[in-house]
């Protein structure tokens, strides 16, 4: 089994490594890298045909959409095609199940895209850009749109866009027959929060968002007729009595779907809540991620394991998952020659 982590670079650093899972005992050997960008943001695998999407920044420092096709026999990522995504740092990347289309937004440049993926991996000239507007707010994101995530619904009828920036959900429909998106509502949530990742959950009509600011996640209902969303609980990321600095990265779901985990970029931790019948989250407890500014995170396709890149350590810890508490306990480590970012398994 095969892992890919994405890094921003450090000199002539590779931005890109392919590893290899061990899931005996949760260990990772590293297999090749690759320097084709100056950073590699996030991506997507689909597996199914040895086909890998990722966003990030070239060495002009303008961002790009890249797909690789990947050799199982050679252990070898070949280049299929690449496309500019009109706008800064692109910082996530996402495709609907039959890998159709492609989406991501632009974190810098304030937008958000969708293009055609055709058989092999191929992506087609960018079908859709949409430019958000500079809104209020006082914040780190110094009054700019700052879309950090574009998620499909369970419906595949929907995208929802966190606007870190603007403290604003932007729910899209998608148009695949022109591979267009449609706005279909504004959604405000906590002034301040900084909307980041976003995540809906397979069974209890409930969606999950982290917010970086306010190291907080907020839970909502989720009437997927029209991928309406209504804000049930908020709660904290962080122990009572922690008052340091502390940003917010990623949100998991375990693969049992009982359990929570976001990461902490300050505190350091990884904490874990328990989903109620209702969706609402109760309190496990926090795990020290191995090392400092944990940002991605990656649960293992047996739900045995999490990865956890720690961009500050250079390194991707492993941790296996009690299949009983959802808890988790460290299995390991794999030290790399750049800053982990993004994190997956080809599955």
């Amino acid at each position: 089994m095969y892992v890919y982590a994405g890094c921003m670079t450090a000199e002539a650093s590779p931005s890109l490594y392919l590893c290899e899972f061990h899931e005996e005992d949760g260990s990772l050997t590293l297999v090749n890298s690759y320097n084709d960008m100056s950073k590699t943001s996030y991506l997507v695998v689909d597996a199914s045909r040895n086909i890998l999407y990722v966003v990030g920044m070239d060495f002009e420092n303008e961002g790009i959409a890249v797909s690789y096709i990947f050799n199982p026999d050679t252990k070898q990522l070949q280049l299929v095609s690449k496309q500019a995504t009109l706008g800064k740092n692109p910082i996530y990347v996402s495709t609907d199940p039959d890998f159709t289309a492609l989406f991501a937004a632009n974190f810098t440049g304030g937008s958000i895209i969708a293009l055609p993926l055709k058989p092999g991996g191929i992506m087609e000239d960018i079908s859709c850009c949409i430019s958000f507007e500079v809104h209020r707010i006082g914040f780190g994101s110094k009054n700019k749109s700052r879309p950090h995530s574009i998620v499909v619904d369970p419906t595949n009828r929907f995208v929802v866009v966190p606007d870190l920036g603007t403290d604003r959900l932007y729910i899209y429909e998608i148009d695949y027959a022109h591979h267009d998106l449609k706005l279909k509502q504004a959604i405000f949530v906590e002034p301040g929060s900084g909307p980041r990742h976003f995540l809906f959950h397979p069974t209890n009509h409930c969606a999950y968002m982290i917010n970086e600011y306010s190291s907080t996640i907020t839970i909502f209902t989720h009437d997927a007729s029209q991928c309406v969303l209504e804000t049930i609980q908020t709660v904290s990321t962080l122990p009572a009595d922690f008052d340091e600095f502390n940003k917010c990265a990623d949100i998991q779901l375990s693969a049992c779907g009982k359990y929570v985990y976001g990461s902490n970029r300050g505190h350091d931790s990884i904490v874990q809540y328990r989903i109620n019948e209702d969706g609402r989250l109760t309190y496990v407890g926090h795990v020290f991620s191995g090392g400092n500014k944990p940002r991605s995170m990656a649960v293992s396709p047996s739900g045995k394991y999490m990865l956890v890149a720690n961009e500050g350590a250079n390194h991707v810890a492993s941790f296996a998952i009690n299949q009983h508490t959802g808890e988790l306990t460290p299995a390991g480590q794999l030290n790399l020659e750049s800053s982990p970012i993004c994190i997956n398994f080809m599955i």
